[in-house]
């Protein structure tokens, strides 16, 4: 129960996937903080989002508006319930995504200088848009919130270095519910994984992990050329790709062509996270060809050494937190040869892969989990609360 001084605070998004459920629940647990979360529940984005009746707080289904942007692929987009609530005075806090495309951002700065009201950005710091221009305008549009909240630390720092004030960029490290994840963890025995990956008829294998949507820019046909490799060296081993998307019969296909099908599962996309977590236990290590983002910290919660490509400006953040041969590997980018060959070191190097299984676990049970992630949206939300603009 939240006592009459809670801070009532409002968060908006196009969608609210289910891995926020526990963060969104924690933070709105706290006593001092009120939270509404208002998103689109059908938003076309290829995730299992939340539904109003699944969680604890306020949740609230919202109208979102794309407006393409003549010969560009590029679209804006506007949630009119934002500024309804800003004009109303409903919330103390906003936050908001950090993105320039949402005019409604833009608008939302204005009202709140009128309607007392407190602006959050949230987000990567970062967008599509290059260049110096680019970035003067980005600066200018995170200079007018009152707090800045970033996935990760290198987020903060950048922004610092470029001169915005210190005092009110927060880091809310990106996790997933490492509360549950620990639950379902602990719930299982040995002896039901193993009979699990028995009824699977993995049984002995060496299972190589991939949790993603099959398109792109995440170049799941890669795992595949790469398989072909791993398994003349190591006949057992067997990589589970976890998921759906619009490649899923190409890289299927692929499997066929390269008389793989005893050495690579396609398991289609899994939402139970029970199920989910009976193959990370049961894993060696995690490969995420391209744009590896929030699949890393699924992957070292579980222990799971990740490979990765190494062209760092097309992964989101959570890339550094992979650290070579510490944590993860890299290889080449788009080169099958070089991703086989880490998947092989991996797996012929049982030590070397168990410390590095370990500094995973580590970096999630110290930085990268859920008390964390609402500790720095908590303080950033009661920075602006308290030190916000002044009218």
């Amino acid at each position: 129960m939240h006592s009459g001084h809670a801070i009532n605070v409002a968060i908006f998004g196009h969608y609210l996937p289910v891995y926020r459920k526990g963060v969104f629940e924690k933070l709105d647990s706290l006593e001092d903080i009120n939270l509404t979360a208002y998103y689109t529940e059908d938003f076309p984005v290829g995730l299992k989002l939340i539904k109003p009746r699944d969680v604890k707080f306020k949740l609230s289904n919202i109208k979102t508006y794309l407006v393409a942007i003549p010969f560009t692929k590029k679209k804006l987009s506007i949630q009119p319930t934002s500024l309804v609530k800003i004009l109303t005075q409903s919330h103390d806090v906003y936050i908001m995504p950090n993105t320039m495309s949402y005019i409604d951002v833009w608008i939302s700065f204005i009202l709140s200088r009128l309607f007392k009201g407190r602006i959050c950005l949230w987000g990567h710091g970062k967008g599509s848009l290059k260049g110096d221009i680019a970035d003067w305008c980005r600066k200018y549009f995170m200079n007018i919130a009152d707090a800045l909240i970033f996935y990760t630390e290198t987020g903060l720092e950048t922004w610092r270095e470029a001169g915005l004030a210190e005092e009110k960029l927060f880091v809310a490290y990106n996790a997933l519910n490492t509360d549950e994840s620990t639950k379902i963890k602990s719930s299982i025995s040995e002896r039901e994984r193993e009979e699990f990956i028995c009824a699977q008829g993995l049984e002995g294998k060496k299972l190589i992990i991939f949790i993603g949507r099959l398109q792109k820019r995440k170049k799941p046909d890669l795992i595949v050329d790469a398989m072909a490799k791993v398994v003349s060296h190591v006949p057992n081993a067997h990589a589970i790709i976890i998921g759906d998307g619009p490649m899923r019969g190409e890289v299927q296909k692929l499997v066929i062509d390269c008389c793989l099908e005893n050495n690579v599962s396609l398991k289609g996309a899994i939402f139970d996270e029970r199920t989910i977590a009976y193959y990370l236990m049961s894993g060696k290590l995690a490969v995420m060809p391209a744009h590896a983002g929030l699949f890393i910290q699924q992957a070292f919660e579980y222990g799971l050494p990740i490979v990765v490509d190494d062209n760092m400006q097309e992964h989101p953040p959570e890339i550094e937190l992979v650290r070579d041969h510490e944590t993860g590997l890299f290889f080449k980018e788009s080169n099958a040869d070089s991703l086989s060959d880490q998947i092989l070191h991996l797996l012929l190097n049982e030590e070397k892969r168990h410390q590095m299984s370990l500094n995973a676990k580590r970096i999630i049970q110290e930085k990268y989990n859920i008390d964390n992630m609402v500790d720095g949206l908590a303080r950033a939300i009661r920075y602006a609360y308290t030190c916000g603009h002044t009218l």
